[in-house]
């Protein structure tokens, strides 16, 4: 802020007051010299002041901060003030206040000056007692000219420059006063008075509004990627499927309703999928003071927001189901943006073992896959969840050819897994055996005492098993690695 200009506009304000009459001339000069020394000191920076950040409190309908200083200060100090004090919920910097809705207008008349209760500084707010400026100014040297008002917040904030009163005509909201603004001393600053009613000041000390804020939306949410921030697939007796929530930056624990303590970040959810809650699975929230209700995900104190899947234990045997989530935006506030992902998907497996293969089998596929000594296919199902994988449920057995990938969109450079559960009822030499004509890998494992592997081969091998007892004694048959590498390890089956 150059107070040299401002102090340019107050000479030209008392030169602009002279009358005609030589007595009511030399009234005139003597209150000039006192306004003059006023309009220096109140516009001189001051030492160690500050906005009050204390009594800030967000605005329902725009997720911004407001705070009114009692300071006694000229716009000018205001203004360098607001600029200079960091609100450390949002770690940014403030400005004189515009003010762009009733609405808005009334949550400063109305709660913006210190707290109800200082006790519980998620409520409060106390009505304005007395005037406070706002960003509005017309004085020619700041870039406008007389009746020409503008929001001047400073380079890079919001609403600077925009133009809300042109020649008596009004753009947007405004609440003047009966008969205001009337340039009464050619009177160049915005206030608002208790009651929330604007006039137009001249010299006046007041307190002043602060507000911190984005141009834009407040916080930016999306679901991390598979595999990333702790998202994963779920299994049954094992361990739950999560989905995380990030967000750009920390919700601040006071981010909420002053009315009702109801938190300002309330994202709807819609959740889909083959597995169904209360069912399949349970969930539950954690992250900071964040819950969900009534189809909403409510976001307080926190940066990231994890979605917990439990599957529900039973003795019945089940395909893979899928959870799906979508995130809404938001209403008519803009208070938080969707950035990134806005979808998220997880599975939860089963721990039964299947009676037989014609149940189906899990197939992993990896597409572009190129094997070679710096390029394998991974040891854990868990760990295909790159961009480059998918997963599926095949129900009509595993009897593949080149034309049925073909029509799957495989032609070359891709790999397959297949895992499925065989049951051993009796003691006996059985020979597991596969066919490719450019070769496969054939794997089983013993479903208890953590997946042992009992017997690899290529193309396949003949073992004795014993009698095995309940499921824990069943056997995975991982009717893998059926690599599909058409022309290199091809998956032509």
């Amino acid at each position: 802020m150059d107070f040299s200009l401002l102090r340019a506009a107050f000479r030209r304000t008392l030169a602009a007051s002279s009358c005609t009459s030589r007595r009511r001339r030399s009234r005139r000069q003597a209150e000039g010299s006192a306004l003059a020394g006023l309009h220096m000191q109140v516009l001189e920076p001051r030492l160690a002041l500050a906005a009050d950040t204390g009594s800030a409190k967000p605005f329902w309908g725009n997720g911004h901060y407001y705070a009114v200083t009692r300071a006694n200060a000229g716009w000018g100090n205001g203004y360098e003030e607001s600029r200079a004090t960091t609100l450390s919920q949002l770690g940014i910097t403030g400005y004189l206040a515009t003010v762009t809705s009733a609405e808005e207008n009334a949550f400063i008349a109305n709660y913006a000056t210190g707290r109800s209760d200082p006790s519980q500084p998620n409520y409060g707010g106390t009505a304005l007692q007395w005037r406070a400026f706002l960003a509005g100014c017309d004085p020619p040297d700041l870039g406008t000219w007389e009746g020409k008002w503008q929001w001047y917040t400073g380079e890079g904030n919001p609403d600077h420059g925009v133009i809300f009163r042109d020649a008596g005509n009004n753009y947007g909201y405004s609440n003047w006063e009966s008969r205001q603004p009337d340039n009464k001393g050619n009177e160049d600053f915005l206030v608002i008075n208790p009651g929330g009613g604007w006039n137009d000041v001249a010299w006046k000390s007041s307190d002043y509004v602060t507000e911190w804020g984005r141009a834009g939306v407040e916080f930016n949410a999306g679901f991390a990627a598979l595999g990333q921030s702790g998202t994963r697939n779920g299994a049954e007796n094992d361990h739950a499927a999560t989905m995380t929530i990030s967000f750009d930056r920390h919700v601040p624990g006071d981010y909420v309703d002053i009315r009702d303590n109801t938190p300002l970040i309330d994202i709807p959810i819609t959740f889909g999928g083959t597995a169904t809650v209360g069912v399949d699975y349970d969930m539950t929230v954690s992250g900071g003071w964040s819950y969900f209700h009534n189809g909403r995900l409510y976001v307080r104190n926190t940066q990231s927001v994890v979605l917990t899947f439990t599957p529900r234990n039973n003795d019945t045997w089940q395909a893979p189901r899928t959870i799906t989530a979508s995130l809404g935006g938001d209403g008519a506030e803009n208070i938080y943006g969707i950035s990134g992902n806005a979808t998220s998907q997880v599975w939860i497996f089963d721990d039964e073992p299947l009676l037989s293969l014609g149940q189906g089998a899990y197939q992993f596929i990896r597409a572009p896959y190129t094997a070679g000594s710096s390029q394998t296919l991974p040891a854990n199902n868990a760990d295909f969840n790159t961009n480059a994988d998918t997963l599926i449920f095949d129900t009509d057995g595993i009897n593949e050819s080149e034309a049925g990938f073909n029509q799957q969109g495989f032609y070359d450079s891709f790999a397959m897994r297949w895992e499925s559960y065989v049951r051993i009822p009796e003691t006996g030499n059985y020979r597991f055996r596969t066919w490719s004509d450019d070769g496969s890998i054939l794997t089983v494992r013993q479903n208890n005492g953590g997946g042992v592997e009992l017997a690899s081969e290529r193309g396949g091998f003949e073992m004795r098993l014993g009698e095995l007892i309940g499921r824990l004694g069943e056997l995975i048959g991982r009717l893998g690695e059926l690599i599909g590498r058409l022309g290199e390890l091809s998956g032509r089956l």
